[in-house]
């Protein structure tokens, strides 16, 4: 169960993470390109008392060449996101298939224990769930019969069986 939280808070970290390294990565050359307009000086039109600014063909040819520059910028930054997006979402793919795998191998692991343990004799069966990880006893016992869960769980010493019954019950399980 623990194992599922952290591969969803590491899958979230690396989508959200990824998302903020390209976005800053944007931020940054368009931040380039707005100081290159800002320091550019362009007509913006004309005041009064002063005459029209004549068409300078060098003029038109730097804007044009900076227009040309700018796209290429943007096309690079349009590639590099969708690259970006689309990395991610092989690795998110990647981590929801692990994850599958995973929840499936603990699920057949839980229930091959809860068998072994249902084999047993109670008295034998509850000092050993006694000693294990509260998480595995829990996934271990909810998968066994009621009646032979009951009787391992009468077997164990009695705070340790209120333990176990009131995590049941906060998982639902009880």
């Amino acid at each position: 169960m623990k194992s599922v939280v952290i591969i969803s808070v590491i899958t979230f970290g690396l989508i959200f993470g990824g998302l903020a390294l390209t976005s800053s990565h944007i931020a940054k050359l368009l931040s380039v390109s707005t100081a290159r307009d800002v320091a550019t000086p362009r007509s913006v039109g004309v005041g009064p008392g002063e005459s029209e600014p004549q068409s300078d063909p060098e003029q038109v040819a730097r804007t044009a060449d900076e227009l040309m520059a700018l796209r290429q910028t943007l096309v690079v930054q349009e590639r590099t996101l969708a690259d970006a997006q689309r990395s991610l979402t092989e690795t998110v793919a990647k981590l929801d298939t692990a994850q599958q795998r995973y929840v499936t191998a603990n699920e057949r692991s839980a229930r091959k224990l809860a068998k072994m343990y249902e084999a047993m004799k109670p008295v034998k069966a509850a000092p050993i769930l006694a000693s294990l990880d509260m998480d595995i006893v829990l996934e271990i016992i909810t998968r066994m019969k009621e009646r032979q869960a009951a009787r391992i769980l009468a077997q164990m010493d009695a705070s340790l069986a209120a333990h176990i019954s009131a995590r049941m019950s906060s998982r639902g399980d009880g």
